[in-house]
């Protein structure tokens, strides 16, 4: 018996205007190149050697010194993980973007040495914002803003027993977040954190959460992580893969800090970076190169979406939990970009698809995407993409059900 997909769509209109004319979705082979000529008119193509970098931390508590080699270990994992945002950035139509490393007028890595004023027991998971403000001082000290840089914070809380073979950690922090001016996100140290072991099938270990898996594996979550946090600090909210994105891997904005470089082990296709965090990326300073007005708040003149059924795109016909966005925007400064998240409300954005688009020169846009899961209470979040980094949101609901069979 044939099962049928039904869509219950909430429309949303942000201003007075007339019944919005169909027009073609943009192939997103395409959209890179346009969102770069715009881009490249407000900010000018030359990249600005005293652009935002990322600055890193490394937090260790009272009654801890450094782990081994953690200066070396870690600009070898932020040079891999460079590596792969620009990989991703050129993939999806961007060229060779990827954010930078502060450094001195020697070309030497700087990596901020904070220690705690507690021993490790004094911290927990639930302890960022006295951890932020613990190394605020010596940031401070070196001319550098939580309010306007983006900041690493790398832990060293949590606990390797090297006869065991055990690890845990019940003490670090691991998250980001972000706002129109700044970044901030957290990480774990240990000293079998090293990217040069992530191709490695053993030595065996014991992580207290994740139970046995190979060196190679618990570098590719750790290492993946720190890819993950430092996708939020620069911007990027969850977002799960597109039924025709699968065969590039896994969402890096989903669950792909667990799948980073599982291909150079040979178990899987790894992680990728979904054309909706490139798209994003693509204005943020770190990546753009430039901080023209960075702090200019963005203003929606006009703003009007509407959601239906009816998609044009012929590979989409006949698929199930179908739907179209259309609309038109205009804003201050420009909207470069649109990107559309259907999100559900029991799987926090993980899983959830995202599809993007440019707006023409009238601002009109048009999304089509496929295969939404089913789901009672989804979201649609709008994110227009303004081209000094900006982001104005806009929001509607929709249910994707499977109807009882008659």
């Amino acid at each position: 018996m044939r099962r049928v997909f039904s869509i219950l769509i909430g429309l949303s209109v942000f201003s007075a205007t007339p019944k919005l004319r169909a027009i073609s979705p943009v192939p997103e082979s395409q959209q890179a190149a346009l969102a770069l000529k715009l881009l490249d008119a407000y900010h000018g193509a030359a990249p600005n050697k005293a652009s935002k970098k990322l600055h890193v931390v490394y937090f260790t508590p009272a009654d801890r010194e450094p782990e081994p080699r953690y200066q070396e270990r870690l600009e070898g994992i932020l040079e891999d993980i460079r590596a792969f945002y620009r990989d991703g950035m050129e993939q999806a139509g961007f060229g060779l973007k990827t954010f930078d490393l502060a450094r001195d007028p020697e070309g030497k890595w700087i990596l901020h040495l904070v220690k705690g004023k507690e021993p490790q027991s004094g911290y927990t998971k639930l302890d960022p914002e006295k951890i932020r403000r613990e190394c605020k001082p010596s940031l401070e000290a070196a001319g550098i803003s939580f309010e306007s840089e983006t900041v690493l914070i790398i832990c060293n809380l949590a606990t390797w027993d090297e006869n065991a073979r055990t690890f845990r950690n019940d003490h670090s922090p691991y998250n980001g977040l972000w706002t129109q001016t700044n970044g901030l996100c957290f990480a774990v140290d240990s000293v079998i954190l090293n990217a040069e072991d992530i191709p490695k099938k053993e030595p065996m270990l014991k992580d207290h959460q994740r139970g046995d898996e190979s060196l190679g594996k618990f570098n590719s979550i750790f290492i993946g992580g720190i890819a993950h946090e430092l996708g939020h600090a620069f911007s990027l909210p969850h977002c799960g893969e597109r039924w025709d994105e699968k065969h590039l891997g896994t969402s890096l904005m989903g669950i792909g800090n667990l799948t980073y470089r599982d291909e150079h082990r040979g178990e899987g296709r790894g992680t990728f970076l979904a054309m909706a965090s490139a798209m994003k990326l693509a204005s943020r300073p770190p990546f753009s190169k430039s901080d023209k007005d960075m702090a200019l708040a963005p203003r929606l003149e006009k703003s009007v979406f509407q959601l239906s059924t009816n998609v044009s795109r012929s590979d989409l016909l006949g698929r199930t939990g179908t739907l179209r966005v259309e609309g038109t925007v205009k804003g201050k400064p420009q909207v470069y970009a649109v990107i559309a998240y259907f999100n559900s409300a029991h799987d926090g954005g993980y899983y959830s698809p995202a599809a993007t688009a440019v707006p023409d020169e009238k601002g009109r846009f048009a999304i089509e995407i496929s295969d939404l899961a089913p789901c009672s209470k989804g979201e649609l979040r709008i994110e227009y993409c303004h081209v000094n980094g900006a982001v104005s949101v806009k929001r509607a609901p929709f249910n994707v059900a499977l109807p009882t069979n008659p």
